[in-house]
């Protein structure tokens, strides 16, 4: 197992892209986005590949490890249903 994968999984994060790590202090941002690129439709049930929009990038509280402070950095994908054309947004676990 390399370290990456220990850390993924170390920080349950095995679902997520990351895409840097930022040191600021006693915080510490991981930049994510998931991995999934289609969205499951909570109206219709039906997986959907419509990418509607990005929203605003976020900064969500993770974990304490030690003195640090773990933070998910990034932005939720909005989706348009296949079946029904509602938009809902991702839920990140």
């Amino acid at each position: 197992m390399s370290i990456r994968d220990f850390m993924l999984k170390f920080l349950n994060l095995q679902g997520y892209k990351v895409g840097g790590l930022e040191y600021r202090g006693k915080e510490v941002l991981i930049r994510v986005e998931l991995r999934r690129m289609t969205g499951s439709c909570p109206h219709c049930g039906k997986r959907c590949g419509y990418l509607h929009q990005y929203q605003k990038e976020r900064k969500v509280w993770h974990k304490v490890i030690g003195e640090h402070r773990i933070y998910l950095v990034g932005r939720k994908r909005r989706w348009r249903g296949k079946r029904c054309g509602k938009v809902f947004t991702e839920e990140w676990p």
